[in-house]
């Protein structure tokens, strides 16, 4: 299936694409959206949709977490 860009001819993802690109689990991604980190806008349904380029950004910022990697002994 084809996505359709918004009004403003940008992607608009959902909720659950959104998880699976940041590797989080949707209600994070609606906390995120609740306090102001991510922009969510509503469909005409009252369906949550985020900007592609905006999740993007938002993940490029985004700190990398993991096992810290030590330096080679020499």
């Amino acid at each position: 299936m084809r996505r359709k860009p918004s009004v403003t001819g940008e992607e608009l993802l959902t909720p659950h694409e959104v998880s699976s690109l940041l590797g989080v689990p949707a209600t994070a991604v609606r906390g995120w959206a609740d306090i102001g980190r991510l922009t969510v806008i509503a469909t005409p349904g009252g369906h949550r949709r985020y900007r592609a380029s905006e999740v993007l950004m938002f993940l490029a910022a985004m700190p990398l977490t993991g096992p810290e990697v030590d330096e080679p002994a020499f």
